[in-house]
């Protein structure tokens, strides 16, 4: 082919194009090509443009290059000797001599297995965290001996009455009194706009999340960069796990003289729950309102366990009246009627938080003027100020 081979009129040999290196425009001693590609160069070359590399990518196609194992190019090798041989005493340009090299043994590429062991910790620490998440939403606390004794003695009888109890007109809960025992099921909120909200706002921060996550792997960021994404992993599936519960979760409590209950199932089946002794209550459940949102806490010991997170103020009063009723109708001593006598206490959560970030804002000497205000735990809160 014209220009690839033969001198010119002038007597200069012509190195032909498809023998030069495309890094170096050297004419190949050692030529190799890279497996995913298929392109050929000078392999001390290409090793030298991989080292200047977080992510070794293809010099040609600027592609990243998982695997940097290189192998000989034979073909090109014969090419390049037949060059010289048919061009005595000729020395290409670049060469200290006309001797072609022996092709280094294939190295396989130390870089090759680093993406994928990043990608591999990543999985590792993701399906982890899911674990975690799964544990604290789901996790089971054991009973106490005293109620333990008093769960496997009502399962094995049937109740000797139920009494029917009336919830506020348009409630959704059920109630009844079994035995002595406060009964009371709350169905799966399922599709509300508060849970529309959580649902909508964790899939687009677990989207983000993924694209930055995914950006960083793929530009061969360190592990410990991209481990910085797990905190922000932990709360879109904190809160997506949330949006997950409203849709199926249903609550019961089972209170009783002695002991209590509280369980989640879904569709029938228990995923977790609280158990706890009423001697260990401080007092009568406190009835806390966010707003229209309510919820009964639990004070047990130094843990508070909460039941029927989200509802309606007039269910949250009439729940805490009928759970104080049975307190005090099974509250024979007298230290133990004191604590459940009373007014029924409440709690204004969102007045208990805005004075919290107010004091905080304070002693840390914020003005507390602009700004996006993240409130983790209890109702989650996305507000700008």
């Amino acid at each position: 082919m014209a220009g690839e081979q033969g001198p010119t009129e002038t007597g200069e040999v012509v190195e032909p194009e498809r023998l030069l290196c495309p890094i170096t425009q050297i004419m190949f001693r050692d030529p190799c090509f890279v497996t995913e590609s298929g392109n050929t160069y000078e392999r001390s070359a290409v090793e030298r443009y991989w080292a200047t590399q977080a992510q070794p990518k293809d010099p040609l196609t600027n592609m990243p290059v998982l695997d940097t194992s290189l192998h000989p190019n034979w073909g090109t090798r014969r090419e390049v000797q037949g060059f010289l041989d048919d061009h005595p005493g000729y020395v290409p340009q670049g060469w200290p001599d006309r001797t072609v090299p022996g092709p280094a043994p294939a190295r396989a590429g130390a870089s090759a297995a680093a993406p994928r062991c990043r990608a591999l910790a990543c999985a590792v620490l993701s399906v982890l965290l899911l674990c975690g998440v799964a544990h604290v939403l789901l996790a089971e606390e054991r009973r106490p001996q005293a109620a333990e004794q008093a769960a496997r003695h009502r399962e094995g009888h049937a109740p000797g009455y139920t009494v029917e109890l009336r919830p506020p007109a348009g409630s959704k809960m059920n109630a009844t009194n079994e035995d002595g025992h406060l009964i009371v099921s709350l169905p799966a909120k399922g599709l509300t706009s508060e849970g529309l909200m959580t649902f909508g706002f964790s899939v687009f921060w677990l989207g983000f999340t993924a694209t930055w996550t995914t950006g960083a792997l793929r530009g061969g960021a360190p592990l410990l960069f991209v481990a910085f994404s797990l905190p922000f992993w932990g709360v879109g599936v904190t809160l997506f796990a949330t949006a997950l519960k409203d849709l199926f979760v249903q609550e019961t409590l089972d209170l009783g003289a002695d002991a209590y209950e509280i369980s989640r199932s879904i569709f029938g089946r228990r995923v977790g729950g609280h158990f706890g002794l009423v001697d260990d209550l401080q007092g009568v459940p406190v009835r806390a309102c966010n707003g229209d949102s309510c919820q009964l806490v639990f004070e047990h010991g130094v843990q508070d366990h909460i039941f029927g997170d989200g509802l309606l103020v007039r269910e949250a009063e009439w729940l805490q009246k009928e759970v104080q009723r049975l307190l005090n109708a099974s509250s024979a001593e007298k230290p133990r009627a004191d604590r459940f006598g009373g007014a029924p206490p409440s709690r204004d959560v969102r007045a208990h938080h805005e004075m919290d970030a107010f004091d905080h804002h304070r002693h840390m000497g914020h003005a507390g003027v602009g700004g996006v205000h993240f409130q983790v735990g209890g109702p989650f809160v996305v507000g700008f100020r």
